[in-house]
């Protein structure tokens, strides 16, 4: 995959994680109002874990614009 799609392409499975993992949050607390722990704590657990992968994403991009070394 050339390097400039994969500068386009990383900002939108950002923007797809991280909206995807905080909308798994919101649910999260939907069941908690709602007292249903079991699905709270699923949703918990992986509206965070979204929200990490979200964050190496956004790392590797500003990784990605760097000049290798020796360059």
């Amino acid at each position: 995959m050339s390097p400039r799609l994969l500068l386009v392409l990383v900002p939108v499975l950002v923007l797809l994680t991280g909206g995807f993992a905080l909308y798994q949050l919101w649910v999260a607390g939907v069941a908690l109002r709602l007292q249903n722990w079991p699905f709270a704590a699923f949703y918990t657990v992986f509206g965070v874990a979204g929200l990490a992968v979200s964050s190496g994403l956004w790392r590797l991009r500003r990784g990605m614009r760097r000049p290798p070394d020796g360059a």
